[in-house]
């Protein structure tokens, strides 16, 4: 390992060695022109730096810049370190006239009161413009400057790099020696750089830096607070390819002594961060934006790809609600916000079209942002295109290749609810058992369908106040679906039920809660007016007037819950509730679906529901649905811990 190192060192030393002779040899503006376009070539030959700088100014900037700015500013940022690598180089042949001809300093007479009177003082910068010139410019105005620099992995290489920093008259100190070498910069009224823009791990202090949580290393804050240091933020602005302008800045406010510790320097190092988010705002391009700058960041995004079915958009909120589960229990509680963006193909054909290609390549196509461009309405592509996010939801056939397409713009963590077409390339695929797909890897089974219950708890304090119901009365939530996919009501079995459901009512003294759905027949509508009249305090005709909380305030107040079984989602949403429930049939059971029926016999045989004939409801009531067990969906779990992170 030492001799493949060594090797590195040697061939990096050569090479440096090497574009030193060149750019002396070369006329300094030709050589400032190769640097640009060497620039230019590493971003193209590095996919990976690409997408970080990518991540990055989407997350910063958002939908204010269209992709093709994205990549111009991410582009002309890597020209501008080929440029600043060429000056860095050449910096020692470069004499004075030059340099008061092309570097200008703005904010010089913020710092030279303390400079002469011998007080040190601290420049905080960034990776911007070129900053090694800082060093270069302090010492041409006649300020002696101290430069923390970190050291490189190539002894050899970080040797020569620190000889070509000192060549002007700076000191030069390497991070991680004894900070007795700053303190005795300070003391003989030196100027201390020190570059902070980097992520700061766990460990650094929290500070917003383009609307996000951003860590930032508080060493040099604490730093500042133990010396008594003015800090002040100091940029360079390349103004074109010859011409620099550096900006000082501050200095930084001294934070109230009687804070903690911590909040002292988080204050100081936000107060930086707003400082130097200006700077970049002014100019993005000559930001270095191929580091992860937000690694450490509590902050999430999670976007939902609605197809603008209600049923498939609660799947979606169910799972966005277990990942900020997931993140609360991290100790990231109130940092996952959601956003939720209509899909919307521009036609029928384009959307099918689209499908098939997906379907066609495995969700991984060519040309992607093309093709998303091609496919989606132009607000819809817009909204999507200028949303960042970490983690990407779908419900439904329909969307799995825009989500993993979304995926592959943002660097996100994708997750496909239901069967999706294809199951490589996401993160997390929930399906319910009855789908017939195997658990594993990337495929986590459900027992039922995902179903949002937040709010839950608010909706039943409303309702509660509503109805003013006695305490000690007992409550039947019953949730009414209705025709669709070959099932029908049948009127006498519905009535039959109807009757059994009142006479149990009647003998406990209990009260019925219900709500019925859009499918539900008008003659079952009015049939539950008629039989259950004065024993319903709170009846719902969705085709009449549909209140939203209505599903979650019944299954809240309920002491058991009757569903009828054709409708996998009713049937989730109350099995979700943790509430005894009865699954009933009131028509040709014979009609249903076989994947429905494998669904009601897998909870049935669970014990997570009772299945009863209409019949039956008074004696499910009375005995069996007491040995329930309530189901808890492990394996939504277990995907949203996944994505989490």
């Amino acid at each position: 390992m030492m001799k493949k190192i060594s090797f590195e060192d040697a061939l990096i030393l050569n090479g440096l060695k090497a574009a030193r002779t060149l750019v002396r040899l070369l006329p300094f503006g030709l050589s400032l022109e190769i640097g640009w376009v060497c620039g230019m070539i590493a971003h193209l030959a590095s996919p990976k730096r690409r997408r970080i700088a990518h991540r990055n100014l989407k997350a910063a900037f958002g939908a204010t810049l269209s992709p093709l700015e994205r990549g111009r500013i991410a582009r002309r940022s890597a020209a501008n370190l080929g440029v600043s690598i060429v000056e860095m180089l050449h910096s020692p042949d470069l004499d004075d006239l030059y340099l008061r001809r092309h570097l200008s300093f703005e904010g010089d007479q913020r710092v030279m009161p303390l400079l002469k009177q011998g007080r040190g003082v601290i420049f905080l910068t960034a990776h911007f413009g070129n900053w090694e010139l800082l060093n270069v410019t302090a010492n041409l105005h006649g300020f002696k400057m101290a430069v923390l620099a970190r050291v490189q992995k190539h002894p050899l290489a970080n040797e020569f790099l620190n000889g070509i920093r000192s060549a002007r008259g700076s000191q030069v100190i390497n991070r991680g020696m004894t900070i007795r070498q700053l303190l005795k910069a300070l003391k003989e009224g030196r100027i201390v750089g020190i570059l902070s823009d980097q992520d700061g791990g766990p460990g650094g202090r929290f500070v917003e830096f383009f609307g996000r949580l951003a860590s930032m290393p508080a060493g040099v804050a604490a730093f500042a607070l133990r010396t008594g240091a003015p800090v002040f933020p100091a940029f360079d602005f390349r103004e074109n390819l010859t011409d620099h302008r550096i900006e000082v800045l501050g200095p930084l406010e001294v934070p109230d002594p009687s804070l903690p510790q911590e909040e002292r320097e988080r204050r100081m190092l936000q107060e930086y961060a707003r400082t130097l988010e200006d700077a970049v705002r002014r100019s993005p391009e000559q930001w270095l934006w191929f580091h992860k700058r937000w690694k450490s960041t509590p902050d999430r995004t999670i976007l939902i790809l609605s197809d603008r079915k209600a049923g498939h958009l609660n799947q979606s909120k169910a799972v966005a609600e277990a990942v900020k589960a997931e993140r609360a229990a991290l100790g990231f509680a109130g940092r996952t916000r959601t956003e939720i963006i209509d899909v919307r193909f521009r036609s029928r054909a384009a959307g099918a079209l689209f499908r098939a290609l997906s379907l066609l390549l495995g969700g991984h196509p060519p040309f992607k942002g093309f093709l998303l461009w091609a496919a989606l309405e132009r607000s819809c592509y817009r909204k999507i295109m200028g949303t960042f996010c970490d983690v990407i939801i779908s419900c439904g056939s329909s969307l799995a290749g825009v989500n993993l397409l979304v995926k592959h713009e943002n660097q996100a963590r994708a997750v496909a609810i239901m069967k999706p077409p294809f199951t490589a390339g996401f993160d997390a695929v929930l399906t319910p058992g009855h789908d017939g797909l195997k658990p594993g890897g990337n495929i986590f089974v459900t027992d039922t369908a995902l179903t949002d219950l937040a709010g839950m708890d608010g909706a039943a304090r409303g309702l509660e106040r509503e109805l003013s119901l006695p305490v000690g009365v007992p409550r039947i939530g019953f949730l009414v679906g209705g025709d669709g996919a070959g099932f029908r009501f049948d009127p006498r079995s519905f009535e039959e039920l109807l009757v059994r459901l009142a006479d149990a009512l009647k003998g406990s003294r209990g009260r019925a809660l219900v709500t019925t759905s859009r499918r539900t027949p008008e003659w079952a509508a009015t049939l539950l007016k008629e039989r259950l009249a004065g024993l319903c305090p709170f009846l719902v005709i969705a085709n009449e007037a549909n209140r939203p909380d209505a599903v979650r305030g019944i299954l809240a107040l309920s002491d058991a819950i009757i569903v009828t079984g054709e409708s996998i989602s009713m049937v989730s949403e109350a099995v979700a509730s943790g509430k005894p429930v009865i699954a009933v049939l009131p028509g040709d059971a014979r009609r249903l679906k076989p994947k429905v029926r494998r669904f009601l016999d897998g909870l049935s045989g669970a014990n997570f529901l009772v299945q009863a004939a209409p019949d039956e409801l008074d004696a499910a009531l009375a005995n069996r649905v007491r040995a329930q067990r309530p189901c808890v969906n492990g394996a939504l779990k277990e995907a949203a811990k996944k994505v989490a992170g």
